[in-house]
């Protein structure tokens, strides 16, 4: 199993033919060394010498800010948050069904049973942090944003919802302005 990297611009990448040596190289004349991600070089697949770089059986997760999605042979389970999606995870045949219109969730519960299952474990062997329901990003950057401006950071954490969304919203157009 090779390493996958993160170059300096956070853009994923798999190794190169030379392997991940030419990538930790890269990082450390950068001076920005990156978690290293976990995956499989996609050379074999690319040079026509297999068909799938993942057996059927072998789950292979990833997450991204508040989404999180798990693939396993044929089948795809995926989770986004508002504004995109819902919230709940969803199932989908993506070698039959590729653009995703059809949930399966329902129609297949032992199926998602398992991958969720297995989303878990990949969740816990790589430190992954599942972000409760009730985050709110945007609330979450407000505050954020709020704590960098001033001395008073302590009570940034209980400013109301509403009003940590009008302060972020005026603080933008102070700048646009």
């Amino acid at each position: 199993m090779s390493r996958w990297y993160v170059d300096p611009v956070h853009r994923p990448f798999s190794p190169p033919p030379l392997g991940s040596l030419a990538i930790e190289f890269i990082l450390e004349r950068s001076g920005r060394l990156s978690e290293p991600l976990i995956g499989r070089s996609l050379v074999p697949l690319v040079e026509g010498r297999a068909d799938r770089v993942y057996g059927p059986n072998e789950a292979i997760g990833y997450e991204f800010g508040e989404n999180a999605a798990l693939f396993q042979g044929d089948y795809k389970i995926v989770l986004n948050r508002d504004p995109v999606g819902d919230g709940d995870w969803h199932l989908y045949d993506i070698e039959k069904d590729p653009r995703e219109t059809t949930d399966l969730a329902a129609a297949l519960p032992h199926r998602l049973h398992q991958m969720l299952s297995n989303h878990h474990e990949y969740a816990r062997l790589n430190g992954v942090l599942l972000v409760p329901k009730s985050f709110d990003a945007q609330r979450q950057v407000a505050i954020n944003g709020l704590r960098a401006r001033g001395p008073h950071a302590a009570h940034w954490s209980s400013i109301d919802h509403d009003l940590a969304s009008l302060l972020f919203v005026w603080s933008a157009a102070k700048v646009l302005i």
